[in-house]
């Protein structure tokens, strides 16, 4: 089974991209809600968060972890499979795939806008570098959260635009999103690109993301579909019907490791 990780919503990109890969894979997915957003926490946090939910994921029977958070991914899993040097582990993480997807489809000028978790970790820049690409970042703060807890259009619509805005001061042919929240409002982007004149194709890794996750566990499985989360979200559960046609009552929330309710 594979286990999906993600501080809430965002992560549903790349459950849906394995989804749509592979229709008969077991999956359960865990949103870290209560913890929501993660893109703002120090590495000391971030560590002990993923390792409280790789340890839920394994107890509801994950054999793969795919950590679509990219704040995770950047800031603990890859530092800590660079320092025991298990690249065929079971986890998957969001900037290899990234990168060695871009390398070969597309070239340019390469922005990655993230969290400030994701940019202080450096590790894109290195991903990237080693896969003979260069890539300046954009920290974005508050659009991950406000993509999370609901904020209205108009504040959404704020924080793109100034990330497009530096997109195009700098020069940009590829705009990397890289926070798995940011393609959950792809077409609010797409706009602000326009208005500012076009010219920047968006790149979303998720796709990347489960052929790796799928090439290393396999395909089958009886298409088993689990979404936890540490709290109660509307938003999450508008997303994962829009997504997945998923009901309400489908959700579990996880009061501790081991007890749930819906």
């Amino acid at each position: 089974m594979i286990g999906i990780f993600d501080s809430g919503v965002g992560g549903l990109t790349v459950a849906a991209a394995i989804r749509k890969r592979a229709p008969s894979v077991d999956m359960v997915y865990f949103g870290d809600i209560a913890n929501a957003p993660y893109g703002l926490k120090d590495r000391a946090t971030l560590e002990q968060l993923t390792f409280q939910a790789f340890r839920l994921l394994r107890s509801l029977g994950a054999t793969h972890m795919v950590s679509a958070c990219n704040s995770v991914s950047a800031s603990v899993i890859l530092p800590m499979l660079e320092l025991f040097g298990v690249y065929d582990s079971g986890i998957i993480e969001m900037v290899g795939p990234a990168a060695r997807a871009l390398k070969e489809r597309l070239n340019g000028r390469m922005i990655v806008v993230a969290t400030p978790a994701t940019v202080d970790s450096a590790m894109y820049q290195k991903g990237f570098h080693e896969a003979g690409l260069e890539v300046r970042m954009i920290a974005c703060p508050e659009l991950a959260g406000a993509i999370e807890f609901g904020e209205p259009l108009a504040v959404i619509k704020h924080h793109v635009d100034t990330v497009v805005k530096q997109a195009f001061g700098i020069g940009c042919d590829t705009l990397v999103l890289g926070c798995t929240h940011y393609p959950l409002v792809q077409g609010v982007f797409e706009q602000s690109i326009a208005a500012h004149g076009g010219g920047i194709a968006l790149y979303d890794p998720a796709d990347a993301v489960a052929l790796v996750a799928l090439t290393r566990h396999g395909v089958l499985g009886t298409g088993l579909n689990r979404f936890v989360i540490s709290h109660d979200s509307a938003v999450f559960r508008r997303y994962l019907q829009q997504m997945f046609g998923m009901a309400a009552i489908d959700i579990e929330v996880a009061t501790s490791a081991t007890t749930f309710s819906c």
